[in-house]
């Protein structure tokens, strides 16, 4: 019998396979901070005493699921499905992100499917979309479908995008999408944009007018992307890169506010310090892609924050400053 904690290393390792697949097996170790012997034995296990079997694709540079078992519906009670869609909406409200996310939403709305009773099903159904903030999280249920689908065919997509960006108008590219995920109570979309910018895009789905899958079109998925690699450094939202790499931001924060800022992880970079030079106040540190999102977060904690570091984030929390004092002026 595996303990617990195996047993909880077994279903991570499933759960990080599923979401994401295009990593290389050396990215998967780290992840679980286990040698590639580790590695296998797990693997062995998977296939042994779960029935998940998967192989790594070099020439795709990708896990491939092999064998994956079907769970039949869990014997759920009606209050306990209620209970379980209202609190996956809530984890959902409450920010949510990932792929993981999105796939455990995905499976509940498996679930209420699954109900015998047509009537307690469609209030379930209604409180599933009411909780997670509308049909589609947030976009049509129609573009949502259609992106899986061009997903799951690795079709190109054509879509409508309203882009704020680019002056608030609707723009047409070509896409090819490789896999939807939250941000900050949105859905999101990692593509490749075959039109304009020749690079790998994140597009929010709520701002998709219309979305076409080309027919008889198909690509492969770009070697170099890794959604993890890609998004790990973003505080909030944002992947852009300033000049190329990730930037350390410091912010010290008054003895007033450190007990609030330690006692959360607001990022998997952060490193906590105290002040030498300001006894009870705390020196935080994140590095991270736009720089400009810690900065936004931080102006929450008003004048119990202040930028230190970099010398142009401290300039622009400055002239944020003065733009806001102008307003009550």
């Amino acid at each position: 019998m595996a303990s617990n904690l195996n047993m909880t290393n077994l279903l991570k390792i499933i759960a990080e396979i599923k979401t994401n697949p295009h990593q290389t097996p050396e990215e998967l170790y780290s992840t679980f901070g286990i040698s590639k012997a580790g590695f296998y034995k797990y693997k062995q296990r998977l296939a042994q005493e779960m029935e998940f079997e998967f192989h790594y694709e070099r020439g795709q540079k990708c896990f491939v699921i092999d064998r994956e078992p079907f769970l039949p519906t869990l014997n759920l009670e009606l209050g306990e499905l209620s209970a379980l869609v209202l609190s996956t909406g809530q984890f959902y409200a409450a920010g949510g992100d990932s792929v993981v996310t999105y796939r455990a939403l995905k499976a509940v709305q498996k679930l209420v499917a699954t109900c015998a009773e047509p009537s307690v099903r469609r209030q379930l159904d209604l409180m599933l979309d009411e909780t997670i903030a509308n049909r589609g999280y947030g976009c049509k249920e129609q573009i949502l479908q259609t992106v899986e689908q061009a997903i799951q065919q690795r079709n190109i997509l054509r879509i409508h995008y309203f882009s704020h960006s680019e002056g608030m108008k609707i723009l047409v590219h070509e896409v090819e999408p490789y896999l939807i995920f939250f941000k900050r109570r949105t859905l999101y979309m990692d593509a490749h944009c075959r039109t304009k910018w020749g690079t790998i895009r994140m597009y929010r789905l709520n701002r998709i007018r219309k979305a076409e899958i080309l027919p008889q079109t198909s690509f492969e998925m770009r070697e170099e992307y890794s959604f993890k690699q890609r998004h790990q450094h973003a505080f909030s939202i944002y992947t852009d890169y300033t000049e190329g790499e990730p930037t350390p931001v410091r912010i010290r924060f008054n003895r007033h506010k450190a007990p609030y800022i330690e006692e959360v992880l607001w990022h998997p970079s952060q490193k906590i310090l105290p002040d030498p030079t300001h006894p009870g106040s705390i020196l935080f540190e994140v590095t991270v892609s736009y720089p400009k999102e810690v900065v936004w977060w931080m102006r929450q904690w008003g004048s119990d924050a202040e930028v230190l570091e970099p010398l142009e984030m401290r300039e622009y929390a400055l002239e944020l400053a003065r733009q806001e004092a102008r307003i009550y002026e």
